[in-house]
């Protein structure tokens, strides 16, 4: 058995060792960019900061009233709720995005304490 790439029809097809070079290859790497991940919690600050000033700035306020409408045509002109109420929860999400998205960031899981691990 060979372990040059095989083409037929067009399409290369890999053997299995070279799907294992390339698969320990990236572990390696990934490894190597996990390791130089910075350790404390402040490095997500800036995009944090960016999402939430487009969310609660006039973009997010563009979009939260264009689903309003949206939940209005919806509900009014084609009678159809579910995507009204869809509408609906999507420019209340947007309404309160600051508070979701810190809710969601800083949420974890209750620990038990004097059960063994």
């Amino acid at each position: 058995m060979t372990t040059l790439a095989k083409k037929s029809a067009g399409h290369t097809q890999l053997s299995n060792k070279q799907k294992q070079a390339a698969t320990f290859a990236l572990m390696f790497i990934s490894l190597g960019a996990i390791a130089a991940a910075p350790t404390a919690g402040d490095f997500l600050y800036g995009i944090y900061a960016e999402v939430i000033g487009w969310l609660t700035g006039a973009p997010g306020i563009i979009i939260s009233l264009f689903t309003f409408g949206v939940a209005a045509f919806q509900g009014i002109m084609k009678q159809n709720y579910i995507n009204a109420g869809g509408a609906f929860i999507i420019a209340m999400m947007f309404a309160n995005a600051q508070d979701a998205i810190e809710y969601f960031l800083t949420a974890g899981l209750p620990v038990a304490s004097g059960l063994p691990i």
